[in-house]
C-alpha cells in the first residue's frame, strides 16, 4: 500500500490554481479506464471524483481500490463492438441529412422498422 498525496478531482479551485487543464484531465482519465478495461481486463469499479487525484508531477492517482472487477475476453469484445457501433451511428447521423439527431431515435427506428 502506498500513500498518495495530490489534488482531489472534486477540488476544482485547487486544480485551476495549479493550472490543471480539465479537458486534458478528462481525456487522460478516460484513457486510463480504457487501458484498464481493454488491455488489462481488470478495472476500478468506483471511479467517482473523490477516488481520483492529480499528483504533484501530473500523474493520475487512483485510491480506494477495494472494489475492482474483471472482464473476460468475450465481454471485452462485446463492449468494444458497442463502442464502435455507437461511434458509427453518431458519424452516420452527423453525415446524413435525413438521419435523426438522437442515437436512441436511430436505434428505435431501425428496431421498429425491422418488425421487432
Amino acid at each position: 500500500m502506498e500513500l498518495l498525496e495530490g489534488i482531489n478531482f472534486n477540488d476544482s479551485a485547487k486544480l485551476e490554481q495549479q493550472n490543471v487543464n480539465s479537458e486534458d484531465l478528462a481525456r487522460r482519465s478516460a484513457l486510463v479506464w480504457m487501458e484498464m478495461i481493454f488491455r488489462d481486463g481488470l478495472f476500478h469499479t468506483d471511479p467517482h471524483p473523490g477516488n481520483l487525484l492529480v499528483l504533484a508531477d501530473g500523474t493520475l492517482g487512483i485510491i480506494d481500490c477495494g472494489m475492482v472487477d474483471r472482464l473476460d475476453e468475450t465481454m471485452r469484445e462485446t463492449v468494444e463492438e458497442l463502442i464502435i457501433l455507437e461511434r458509427a451511428i453518431e458519424l452516420t447521423a452527423k453525415n446524413s441529412e435525413n438521419a435523426k439527431s438522437s442515437t436512441c431515435g436511430i436505434l428505435t427506428e431501425e428496431w421498429t422498422s425491422s418488425g421487432r
